[in-house]
């Protein structure tokens, strides 16, 4: 009967040993992940920025080269 115990608790702490395995391997999987999603937010965060800035910045109706501000705000 002792021999039954062994074996049992032998069992039980390799199921335990397989399960914490699997769960780090998916802890790390979601962090791949989550790693993976961050940069790609950064990169349209960035060309968001950039379009933003650049809408912000541009001139209604282009810039006329050439001619004095004067002109530019008569025309």
């Amino acid at each position: 009967m002792d021999a039954l115990h062994r074996v049992n608790d032998g069992m039980l702490a390799e199921v335990e040993k397989a399960k914490k395995m699997k769960e780090e391997a998916m802890e790390k999987e979601n962090k791949d992940y989550t790693e993976k999603a961050a940069g790609a937010h950064l990169v349209v965060a960035a060309l968001i920025t950039t379009v933003t800035f650049t809408a912000g910045i541009t001139i209604p109706g282009g810039s006329k080269v050439g001619m004095t501000h004067t002109q530019v705000l008569q025309s």
